[in-house]
């Protein structure tokens, strides 16, 4: 059994032992605001760009965070439901 440490660094490696890519892949996209980056992967996805809009108090994301999603999409490939 692997043990999570207060180690950032080490808590990492454990968590890329247990649950491998998809954990990280979760832990990079929790740093943006949830709602906003799914609306946008699905608009991007589905080609409709009317699917970014949220209502207050929700924003869209800045162009600094669509480029943070970007790169992390970039790094991962395709998301796992999103394979056509």
């Amino acid at each position: 059994m692997v043990q999570l440490s207060a180690n950032p660094a080490a808590t990492t490696v454990a968590v890329r032992e247990l649950h491998g890519p998809s954990a990280l892949l979760r832990r990079a996209l929790e740093a943006l605001p949830f709602v906003p980056m799914l609306k946008h992967v699905l608009a991007d996805h589905y080609q409709e760009a009317s699917w970014q809009t949220v209502r207050p108090p929700l924003t869209q994301l800045t162009p600094m965070l669509e480029e943070r999603l970007q790169e992390i999409l970039d790094t991962v490939g395709v998301l796992p439901n999103f394979a056509d």
